[in-house]
């Protein structure tokens, strides 16, 4: 099993080093985060530095995480490199986690640097936030893997992600927003840990129970659909 995983990460670091374009969308993010900041930085309260730390995390998790996946999956697809691999001996769950290693480990090293980037202390809710991190990051990829998994070109990846992209960014402002409904939708959803986080960075899990439950939900409702997903992809 850890031989087939490592073979499969060393053949996406092998497509990702060769796109250009891709990895130049990854870290563009980044970089506007930093150009942003740089203009404004001196001028942001406090406040208005976590507000940014909540829109360059989430922007940065969605442009350098999730649309990368989506497109690296549909290029497959037309190559029909997946099939050739599910059906030589590879294992669907060896082909998930080997998807999902990559994003998890780039997902925890924005958390590093972003908050760090933007000297904004987190450690008075460092617990909340690496919770925030890993439930928003997670489904994010999952989410995108999924759409990467259905998608059968990369024009349709491109497509899809940014409409995907903007769903998020739309969710996550919501509350800025002030649609009732908009935000009850939101509040459940893995949206809702970012949310969460923003408008009360302290809060306690005993408190918010149901919502870590609604959270958790969504993540293995998200898994479940992944395995099916790469099932199909094996018959077609």
């Amino acid at each position: 099993m850890l031989r087939h995983i490592g073979a499969l990460l060393y053949m996406k670091f092998k497509t990702l080093s060769k796109n250009k374009s891709l990895l130049l969308q990854m870290i563009s993010p980044l970089i506007l985060m930093v150009f942003n900041y740089q203009l404004a930085g001196d001028d942001l309260s406090s406040n208005d530095k976590f507000t940014f730390l909540i829109l360059s995390l989430t922007f940065c998790l969605v442009m350098s995480i999730g649309f990368p996946i989506t497109i690296i999956l549909a290029e497959e697809h037309e190559k029909k490199i997946t099939q050739t691999l599910l059906l030589s001996g590879i294992k669907n769950s060896e082909y998930l986690i080997s998807n999902i290693i990559l994003p998890i480990t780039s997902m925890l090293c924005l958390g590093l640097i972003i908050p760090t980037i933007l000297s904004v202390n987190i450690t008075n809710y460092m617990l909340n936030y690496i919770l925030t991190l890993v439930i928003s990051g997670l489904s994010i990829t999952l989410l995108y893997l999924l759409a990467g998994l259905l998608l059968k070109t990369q024009l349709q990846a491109q497509v899809i992600g940014s409409v995907m992209m903007t769903a998020i960014v739309i969710l996550v402002l919501s509350p800025t927003i002030g649609n009732n409904i908009l935000d009850e939708l939101t509040y459940f959803s893995f949206v809702g840990v970012i949310n969460k986080f923003h408008s009360d960075p302290t809060f306690s899990f005993q408190e918010n129970f149901l919502l870590y439950i609604s959270w958790g939900t969504w993540i293995f409702f998200l898994i479940f659909l992944n395995k099916m997903a790469v099932s199909h992809r094996k018959k077609t």
